[in-house]
Formats: C-alpha cells, sequence, structure tokens
C-alpha cells in the first residue's frame, strides 16, 4: 500500500490469526491520477484516459451540508492537489528538480557557441569515443598546426635493441643516429616538414645518408627491424594561435557569464521557496504555527524541585511543575506589550497544552527493539527486553523522569509571538524581574512539527553533539580513505591493461608502415614475449601491435585473436618462420580494459551506495533532536563521500604530480597526465561522462530492485495467488510492512542532487556535454520520484523548508569549482601556446609546464578573477553573515513576520483527533488511574466542533501521536476499533491483550505516575490488575477520589455520541470519510 493509496481494499483477511486492519493502520494521502502525478504528461493529455471525479469529495460535502457545516478550506486544496499532505519539504523538493531541469538546459544553451568552438577543430577526432569527445576542450589539441623546428629530434633504433620506442637521442639510439650525415638529413626533413600541418618521410632514402655503411650494419641499423624516429613540436602561426586565445577569451566570458547566472538563479530559486514556505504557513495550519520549545536544564529542575515542589501534595513532581510552569509563563507573557495579532487586545495570554520530552532515550530505544520482537512473534526476545525495561525502571527513574524539554502550545497568534520576541523585550528594565526562571534564562524558538521531532535525541547538550560529530567526522574520513584506496588501486589495475598500448593515429601508422606493417608488428611483438609466448612483466610496446590488430580487425572479418601471423623471433638463430597469434593479447587486454572500465564506473556508484548506508548510521548517532536536522546532516555527509569518489577520485588515479614536486606525486600520484592534456578529456574525461550516465539511470535500477523484492514477498505471502486479502502473516504490523511500501529516504536524494550538480560544475567547461546528462539525470529524479511517492513509498514525515535551503546554500559552491576548474582548462599552454617539451620515448606523455609558477594575464585570467571575488563574498556570506549584516553589506536576510490570523488552537483541532486524545487519556485513566492531560483539556476537547480552518498532520507534541514512532514501537492506538482483538500477546488469556500495546503508553508517560506506585510494579503479564491495585491504594492514601472502572464509569468522553440515531450514523459515517 503506498502513501497515497486508499484503504479500501483492506476489508478481511483471510490468515491463521483473524484481525481488521483500519484505515489508521496504513498511512496514505489519497488517489492521485497519473496526470496529478505527472503534470507534464497534461501536453499529451488527449492520448490518456481522464480521471474520475473522486465520489468522497461530494459525499463528504452533502453529509456536511445535512449537518449546515461547510468543507474546511483546506480539504478543499488537498483534493485539487494531494501532493499537500506531504508537506513542504517534499513539494519543494520536486521544485527543486523542475527548476534545476530548466537550469541545466539554459546553462547547456548558453555553452552551445564553446561546443561549436570546439567542433570546429579535429584533435580527437581520431580518438576513441568522438561522439563525446570532440565537444569537449581537448579537441583544440595541436592536429592542424604547423611544424616548426626550434627544436626537434632524429635518428635510428638499432634492429637489435629490445625497446623500440624512443623519441630521442640516448645511449642506445646515438651509435646508429651518429652514422647519419645530420645536416643532409635535417635539410631533407626541413624540406618535406616545414610549415605543413602533417608531412612523409621515405626512410629508405634516409638511411642512405649513413656516412659509414659497414659500421651501421654491424650495428643492424640498416635491417628492416631498426626503426627511424623524428620528433618535431606541433606549434601555431602567430595568426593561428592568436585566433586559439581569443576563442579561448569567448569560452572564458561564456563561463563568467555561467557562474554569476547560475548563482543568481540558484539565490532567486532560495528566495523563492523562502516566500513560498512563508505563503505556505500562511495557508495552512499546523501545530508549529502554535508552539514553541524551552529547553530545561539540570540546574532548572534542580531549583523547582529543592524550592516548589511539595512532596505532601496528592500530584507528582512532573505534574507541579507543569502547574507552576503554566502559571509563571502565562503571568509573565500576559505582563508583555500586546504585539497587535489579534483584532481585540489580549489582557491574559493562555498556553492551551504543554507537554515534555524526557531524558529517557534508553527507553526508547528499548522500546523500539521489543516492538520489533513483536513484529517478528518473538515473544522470548520481547520478555527479557521487558525484564531491561524493568531493572532501568527501578535504577534511574529520577533520570528517565525529569523533563528536558518543554513545548507549550498557545491558545491564540499573539501569545506565540510574544514569547518568540521575549527575549528582546525582557531586556528593559521594567521586566528585570522575568528574565529568568528557576535560575534560567529563559530562551524560547519555535518548535519543529510534532512529526518531525526524534524524542530519544532531545537530551543531547550542544557539548554532546560536538563531540560526537567529532568521532563520526574521523570515522567518516577514514571510510572515504578506505573507499577512496580501494577504488584508486582497482582503477590503476583497470587503466594498466590497456594503458601500456600507446594513443596514436592508426590509419597514419598504417600508411607509413606499409607493406612491412607485419613484419614489424610482430618484431614488435617478440620483443616483448618470452620463449614461452608469456608477456614479459613491464612490455614496452610502440604502435605497431596495436594498430596492426586495428587494421586487421577492421579489414578482415576472419580475422581473430587467434589468427596467426608469420615472422622470425629475434632470439631465433636459425631464422626460421613461426607463426603466432600476436594479436590475442591486445584484444584480450582491449576487452579487459572495456570491461574493467565499466566496472569501476559502476563500482563508484555502488560504492557510494555503501558509504550511504554506513554514513547514515553514522550520522544518526550524533543525536541531532529533529529529523530535517538529521536528514540535513546526513545529506552533507553523504554528498561529500559522493563527490570526492565521483569528482576527485578518477582525476587523481589518472594525475601526475610529479610536475608539481607532490610529496607522492612519483610513488602514488604517478598517472599519465600532468595536466588537462588533450588525451585527458579522452581517458578520463569519458570515464566521468560515463559514470554520470550510470548514475542518471541508478535510481530507476534500484526502484527495480526494491520492487521485485518487495513484490516476491507479497507473492509469497498470499501463496502465489492474486487475492491480496489472504495472507500468512500472523500479526497487523507484518502485513502493514508488506504492503505500504518502503520508507522515503529525502536525505540521500537531496545529496544525489548535490552530487550531480558540483560533479556536472566542475567539469561543465570542458566538457559542455554534462549539462544535458544532468539535466536528464534531474528528469527521471523527477518523474521517479513523484510517481513513487503517489503510489510505492510510505508517507513521508513533514519537513520544513531547511532541506531545500542547506541544499541551495551549498549549491552556491559549485559555480566556484566551475571557475576554478574552468582557469586552469581554458589556461592550458599546451593548447593556447607554443608551450612544449621534448618527450624521451613514445609511452611517455609531455609534460605540461601549466604549474601555479607559470599563471600569467592570458585568456582564462577573467575566471581566476571572478572565481576569487565569487568565492570571497560567498565565504563571507557563510561564516561572517552576521558582521557583514551589521557593516551593511547584506540585504534581504530579516525575518519576514507575518500575521497569519489562526483560529484558536483547539478550535482548529479535527475531530478524530481530538477524539484520538480523549480515548488515549481515558484508557490510561480508566485502567490505570492516571491521566495525561487536565480535567479543563478534557472538557474542551469534548465541546470541539468541526475546524473551519483545522490544524494539517499531528497537533500534539506527544510521542505516541507520531505515527513512526507507533509502527515502530508496535502500538495500537485506543481509538482503533476493535483494538483489543488486533493485539496479539504471548499467552492464551485474550482478556489482557491490551496490556502488550499499554505498556508503551505507561513506560512513555511514567513521569505523570506516582515514585510510590512505579516502584511497586514490574513489566508482565498481568501487570494492570497489580498496577491499579497499587494506584488505587495510593490515592486513597491520599484522600483521592478513586477512579471508576470503565464499565461502571458514566462515559462522558466520547464526542461522537449523540442523543438521535440519525445523529449518530451521520457523524460516524463523516468521522470515517475525515480518516480516509
Amino acid at each position: 500500500m503506498s502513501a497515497v493509496d486508499d484503504d479500501d481494499n483492506y476489508r478481511k483477511i483471510e490468515s491463521s490469526y483473524k484481525y481488521k486492519p483500519t484505515s489508521l493502520s496504513i498511512p496514505q494521502v489519497s488517489r492521485i491520477p497519473l496526470l496529478k502525478a505527472l503534470p507534464y504528461l497534461r501536453v499529451c493529455g488527449c492520448l490518456l484516459k481522464k480521471p474520475k471525479k473522486d465520489y468522497r469529495l461530494a459525499l463528504k460535502k452533502a453529509l456536511l451540508y445535512i449537518m449546515d457545516a461547510k468543507m474546511p478550506k483546506n480539504d478543499l486544496k488537498l483534493e485539487k492537489d494531494p501532493f499537500l499532505r506531504l508537506g513542504f519539504g517534499m513539494n519543494v523538493y520536486f521544485d527543486t528538480l523542475k527548476y534545476l531541469i530548466v537550469l541545466m538546459l539554459l546553462v547547456f544553451v548558453f555553452s552551445l557557441p564553446s561546443v561549436f568552438v570546439y567542433a570546429s577543430y579535429n584533435g580527437l577526432a581520431k580518438q576513441p569515443m568522438p561522439f563525446v569527445t570532440q565537444f569537449s576542450l581537448g579537441n583544440m589539441e595541436c592536429q592542424s598546426g604547423r611544424m616548426l623546428f626550434d627544436q626537434f629530434d632524429f635518428g635510428i633504433i638499432p634492429g637489435n635493441s629490445k625497446i623500440q620506442n624512443f623519441c630521442r637521442r640516448n645511449d642506445i639510439t646515438k651509435s646508429c643516429s651518429e652514422e647519419l650525415d645530420q645536416a643532409q638529413v635535417q635539410s631533407y626533413i626541413q624540406e618535406k616538414c616545414f610549415d605543413k600541418s602533417e608531412c612523409e618521410i621515405d626512410v629508405q632514402k634516409i638511411r642512405g645518408m649513413i656516412t659509414n655503411n659497414f659500421t651501421a650494419k654491424s650495428n643492424r641499423c640498416l635491417e628492416e627491424t631498426s626503426n627511424f624516429f623524428v620528433q618535431i613540436p606541433c606549434t601555431f602561426h602567430k595568426g593561428e594561435l592568436q585566433k586559439r586565445r581569443i576563442q579561448g577569451l569567448i569560452v572564458g566570458c561564456i563561463g563568467i557569464f555561467i557562474s554569476l547566472f547560475f548563482l543568481v538563479y540558484v539565490d532567486y530559486l532560495n528566495g523563492i521557496f523562502k516566500n513560498l514556505y512563508i505563503e505556505w504557513d500562511v495557508n495552512t495550519v499546523t501545530a508549529g504555527d502554535y508552539s514553541v520549545e524551552l529547553d530545561i536544564s539540570e540546574k532548572m529542575w534542580k531549583n523547582f524541585i529543592e524550592k516548589i515542589y511539595n512532596p505532601n501534595y496528592k500530584s507528582t513532581k512532573l505534574y507541579q511543575f507543569k502547574k507552576y510552569l503554566i502559571k509563571q509563563l502565562e503571568q509573565n507573557f500576559s505582563r508583555l506589550p500586546d504585539l497587535g495579532f489579534e483584532d481585540q487586545k489580549i489582557e491574559h495570554i493562555r498556553i492551551s497544552m504543554i507537554t515534555f520530552a524526557f531524558d529517557n532515550s534508553d527507553l526508547i530505544n528499548l522500546l523500539k527493539k521489543r516492538g520489533l520482537a513483536i513484529q517478528q512473534e518473538n515473544y522470548n526476545k520481547m520478555r527479557e527486553i521487558n525484564m531491561k525495561i524493568d531493572h532501568l525502571k527501578q535504577k534511574f527513574l529520577e533520570k528517565y523522569n525529569r523533563p528536558v524539554t518543554a513545548f507549550l502550545t498557545f491558545e491564540n497568534e499573539e501569545g506565540i509571538n510574544r514569547c518568540i520576541a521575549y527575549k528582546q523585550t525582557v531586556t528593559a528594565n521594567e521586566f528585570i524581574d522575568i528574565r529568568t526562571l528557576l535560575g534560567q534564562e529563559l530562551n524560547f524558538k519555535y518548535a519543529s512539527e510534532p512529526t518531525d521531532i526524534i524524542w530519544e535525541n532531545r537530551h543531547f547538550t550542544r557539548w554532546d553533539r560536538i563531540k560526537r560529530t567529532f568521532i563520526v567526522v574521523s570515522c567518516v574520513l577514514l571510510l572515504l580513505s578506505i573507499s577512496f584506496i580501494i577504488i584508486f588501486a582497482c582503477s590503476k589495475i583497470a587503466n594498466k591493461a590497456i594503458l601500456k598500448y600507446p594513443a596514436v593515429d592508426c590509419d597514419d601508422v598504417a600508411k607509413i608502415q606499409g607493406n612491412s606493417f607485419a613484419a614489424n608488428a610482430f618484431a614488435e611483438w617478440d620483443r616483448n614475449f618470452d620463449k614461452e609466448d608469456k608477456e614479459k612483466e613491464e612490455p614496452i610496446y610502440m604502435s605497431t601491435v596495436k594498430c596492426f590488430c586495428e587494421f586487421q580487425q577492421k579489414n578482415d572479418k576472419f580475422f581473430t585473436k587467434y589468427s596467426l601471423v608469420d615472422g622470425v623471433r629475434l632470439e631465433d638463430e636459425t631464422n626460421s618462420q613461426v607463426q603466432k597469434p600476436i594479436c590475442y593479447t591486445y584484444m584480450q587486454d582491449k576487452l579487459l580494459s572495456y570491461i574493467l572500465g565499466g566496472i569501476m564506473s559502476l563500482a563508484i556508484v555502488v560504492i557510494n551506495f555503501v558509504l550511504r548506508i554506513v554514513l547514515i548510521n553514522l550520522i544518526k548517532w550524533i543525536g541531532e533532536d529533529t529529523y530535517s536536522q538529521q536528514l540535513k546532516s546526513i545529506t552533507n555527509g553523504i554528498f561529500i563521500a559522493q563527490f570526492l569518489n565521483t569528482g576527485f577520485l578518477m582525476l587523481l588515479v589518472q594525475a601526475n604530480l610529479d610536475e608539481v614536486r607532490f610529496p607522492l606525486g612519483h610513488s602514488v600520484f604517478n598517472g599519465p597526465f600532468y595536466d588537462f592534456l588533450p588525451l585527458w578529456y579522452t581517458a578520463v574525461g569519458y570515464k566521468i561522462t560515463q559514470t554520470m550516465i550510470i548514475n542518471s539511470v541508478f535510481p530507476i535500477i534500484e526502484f527495480g530492485i526494491d520492487y521485485l523484492f518487495l513484490q516476491f514477498q507479497r507473492i509469497f505471502d498470499r501463496s502465489c495467488g492474486k487475492d491480496t486479502y489472504k495472507t500468512k502473516m500472523t500479526n497487523m504490523q507484518q502485513y502493514i510492512d508488506i504492503y505500504s511500501g518502503p520508507e522515503y529516504l529525502i536525505h540521500f536524494k537531496y545529496s544525489g542532487i548535490l552530487n550531480v550538480t558540483f560533479v556536472t560544475m566542475m567539469y561543465g567547461l570542458g566538457m559542455p556535454i554534462l549539462f544535458p546528462i544532468a539535466a536528464w539525470t534531474y528528469f527521471v529524479l523527477y518523474s521517479l520520484e513523484r510517481v513513487l511517492a503517489a503510489y510505492f513509498y510510505q508517507l513521508p514525515p513533514t519537513f520544513d523548508d531547511q532541506m531545500s535551503k542547506n541544499a541551495l546554500m551549498k549549491m552556491r559552491w559549485a559555480a566556484i569549482f566551475y571557475l576554478f576548474f574552468g582557469f586552469w582548462m581554458l589556461s592550458s599552454k599546451i593548447v593556447f601556446s607554443n608551450q612544449h617539451n621534448l618527450i624521451e620515448d613514445i609511452d611517455e606523455l609531455m609534460k605540461s609546464g601549466h604549474t601555479i609558477k607559470s599563471i600569467r594575464v592570458d585568456q582564462a585570467s577573467p575566471l581566476l578573477l571572478i572565481g576569487v571575488c565569487i568565492f570571497c563574498i560567498i565565504f563571507m556570506q557563510n561564516f561572517f553573515k552576521k558582521t557583514l549584516k551589521k557593516w551593511g553589506f547584506t540585504f534581504g536576510g530579516s525575518k519576514i513576520n507575518v500575521d497569519q490570523n489562526l483560529p484558536f488552537f483547539f478550535k482548529s483541532i479535527r475531530l478524530r483527533e481530538a477524539a484520538w486524545l480523549l480515548k488515549e487519556n481515558k484508557n490510561l485513566k480508566e485502567e490505570y488511574g492516571f491521566s495525561i492531560i487536565s480535567r479543563e483539556i478534557e472538557d474542551t476537547l469534548q465541546k470541539i466542533k468541526i475546524p473551519k480552518k483545522a490544524i494539517q498532520g499531528v497537533p500534539y507534541y506527544i510521542i505516541l501521536a507520531n505515527p513512526l514512532y507507533t509502527r515502530d514501537l508496535h502500538y495500537i492506538c485506543c481509538d482503533v476499533p476493535a483494538r483489543d482483538p488486533l493485539i496479539k500477546d504471548d499467552d492464551d488469556d485474550d482478556d489482557n491483550n491490551c496490556e502488550q500495546s499499554d505498556i508503551v503508553s505507561i513506560v512513555l508517560n511514567m513521569a505523570f505516575i506516582p515514585d510510590e506506585v512505579l516502584n511497586q510494579f514490574k513489566i508482565q503479564t498481568g501487570f494492570r490488575k497489580y498496577f491499579r491495585t497499587a494506584m488505587d491504594f495510593y490515592l486513597a492514601k491520599k484522600g483521592k477520589k478513586l477512579i471508576k472502572d470503565k464499565n461502571t464509569a458514566n462515559d462522558k468522553i466520547d464526542i461522537l455520541s449523540s442523543n438521535t440515531a440519525t445523529g449518530s450514523i451521520i457523524i460516524r459515517k463523516i468521522t470515517k470519510i475525515m480518516q480516509s
């Protein structure tokens, strides 16, 4: 059952254990037609079947009309857009994806001039994956430049040399090279190649320029297996160089515009969402609109116990503290000046409800484990946990009953606004006597929504969280280091298979080799294989074997890696012809490199997935007291891990830091690329693009796995039949878990958005193709998430604007990466200058000469200048915002205070919510002799009517009012019809089934129970009669009136009762509809 499915399908269930699930069992929003889930389908709406109107809305209106009542405005809005039930946080998440799609498409459009500039060259046209690299900055490689002869080298490599890939004279090539007539050869080469983009040289003619044929022959310089080398730098004419720099400047200016547009767009979104949140807050009523929270220190509680608490009174410590707190705070708030939020001046500010969070995280965590044990029907484990709870109750009762946070819910808007302004107002001398209470300075802040509260973490102090954060950061860094080492090592292995073959233009090689192609390829293979035809440990290949195999495979459809080639082995003194499969190893390495390359791209995504799970659990341990703050921390942690693995890892694997004298440059970071060289875009840029494409479809794969697993569970549960009413489950929660879908996790979704944005911006200037890939990723996420939120996931908690605000604030830093990395790419000495350094052999990549010391004013300088300025601005805004605001250098940071025109708190509570609290209190009062709400609140709730503007979500700051906790604690609420049959315990006595759920409520509300009673009862089967006996004895001793048993009590609590049968039927129907 999804978050938005209806519950009407669940009427009966055939199983070994009979029960009837109710509408409260499964969280749901409403039925959502596909056109509402995916609004863009309205473009082709004519092809889709129009959704039928929901009959329930008309029925609800009709029943309310009979009672002379109107449909609440909020209900009408929810019927129009059912996604509003998901809360502001979820809706703004969908809006963020939608706006990011537009942003990336616009940025790509702005990048089109850069794309056309890159595509106008053909430097990487003959390299692998040209469909990706031809639109990158690397395509501007010097391919059509001119050969100038400021410095060049030539020579002959002897045929008997085991190494044939030299490009400069050395001890091996010196003997043959010096036999050439230097002046004659140089003159010939200049004649053929001067000021040309390519040239042909007759090697046989150069061999004829040997000065001493006898000596040359003895050195095997004239054999066919000897190779002639010439190394001439590719350079540009002054005009060509000027043209490139102008184009680079244009690309840089476009990059500056894109970065500024990106920043303005993100800030615009931030402003829009801020205003939307205000509008949302005005148009919707939630418990947070009426409520604030106040931390209660140990000092405050201790002062109350020592100075105010009277043990002779009939009430508990908490009740006395609650009464004292309400009285003092109402007096204080009433003294403050009127703020004008109500039509008439309020003489007395009233607190409608006050609830507390306690230092009882141990108990809550144990109750969660107990709930899981009950769900799994592991009653031995449940009894073991009951004993632990009972032991802790006896040992730490004072600790567990100490309140750590008070949630104050005010009657009206004037009250909460006076409370929020309390700290600033009481600075005046006339209020000096109310600045503190019980020795604690009063500092109120807006309360999060009830479903956003993490009750077991309310006792953590700021210092506790700082210490835990330090430990978690250390663990995260360790995990990132381990994952970095694993991926780094695997990438090295994957690259080793193909990097031993130099990247060359095989068409040119084939043209040069001519009729000697096969012989030279065999000779190169022979030099790298021993007598047993095993490849040597450090083979040295030129380009002959690679290009020969590629050429044969391309032109001979029958050629395979097993095809034999004739040749003579160098160490064979008989010079006899042999046949060897010289292409076998190359083709195996090529296949292996493709497979490993794809696996590594997928491995990064998978490792990110594993890191995500580990980081979630680590960050949860920090102890944030709200889900929004916890999810914010999780988002940041997962994003950093994913960004390092995706954005930096492949960059560092291929990096060579020798040129900058990095300490580990020679031993660890010794990859082939000194800089963003043209071939970097072919090797690394393509892998990054491949990873981003895999990342874009990974959510679909992940959903497919989850869906198949869930469907398998459901099919197995109904014994491969189609009847969903039939189940093997023997308790309610097991059945709900199978059919309610998985929990919606929004944190890693935001981290995924940040990761895609940062990687795209990081390499976007050099590889603009990443922008449409990012837009496609956001489109997949937008479509998939809305559909799954409608039909697959459970109803998520209600989030505020903190998640979106955090993501957008982080996203601004992506512009810094775009500018700085764009600057380094665009200032390449290889592409935009005649910088060149001769290489020693064909496997070596030319050093870039591009270091920090080489930075000059050039076509990329504007990017650096703007990048530094924007970095300073964002840094100051993030870390010195208050100082900037004080100096007057910031704007738009003031909080907008809007009069929401809220109704009185109790007038905005729905009937079903009032019934829930009354029945919970009634059960505790009649069965166990204590109450959790006052008689005044009880009377008020009995008299409420259908609200005109109802509170959305949970209205009470009570742990069991949160559906997530009732599910985890396996608690069946008291307002559930036929509650007792739904509760299954560990004995055959059906009369005590309710105890299994009631014990949860009792443990969580121990502060309302006298210590004398708590010390006497034990958590065990049949505890109710012992508990009630102890409570009755305590009440009799204190002279209080005993509470009658529910069977004889005058039931005044059920607000849904009516004197007439007709009225009763109507109201029950309305309540059922309201619950749906």
